[in-house]
């Protein structure tokens, strides 16, 4: 489903808060949001969010000086994965079967995966290449 993340104007965003608010109201399909307090770490904001199991969050920076919006993409581990496993597929076919455990171990320690996350992890991504692979 597409939800409305926000309003902008000249490509600016405006108010991430106010725009939401606004949204709700007129009944239209938004993303949720919470606000942090500033004193809250943004290391382990970030990697909250990417334990996440959809494609990732929209962080919103707001300089409570001049009001200016910054976003920030934060994509999930999971999401990550599936493009990369994705784009492997377009170039290796079936040799990716042998190529994707050892890309998933490299990149365990960035995505912060466990063990036991990685090796699910690459299970999932076996049963989503036989879905492309089946899906041509």
């Amino acid at each position: 489903q597409v939800k409305w993340f926000g309003l902008f104007e000249r490509g600016l965003a405006l108010s991430p808060v106010a725009s939401l608010e606004l949204l709700y109201s007129l009944g239209l399909p938004a993303v949720s949001y919470s606000l942090l307090d500033p004193t809250t770490d943004l290391n382990l904001t970030i990697q909250a969010a990417r334990c996440g199991t959809g494609e990732g969050y929209v962080m919103y920076f707001t300089n409570t000086r001049t009001g200016e919006v910054v976003l920030a993409k934060n994509k999930t581990a999971v999401y990550i994965v599936k493009r990369m496993t994705r784009e492997m597929l377009r170039s290796f076919g079936y040799a990716l079967y042998d190529r994707l455990p050892k890309r998933i171990i490299e990149t365990a320690a960035y995505h912060q995966l466990s063990t036991t996350a990685a090796v699910r992890l690459c299970g999932s991504m076996f049963g989503l290449m036989e879905w492309m692979m089946a899906a041509k």
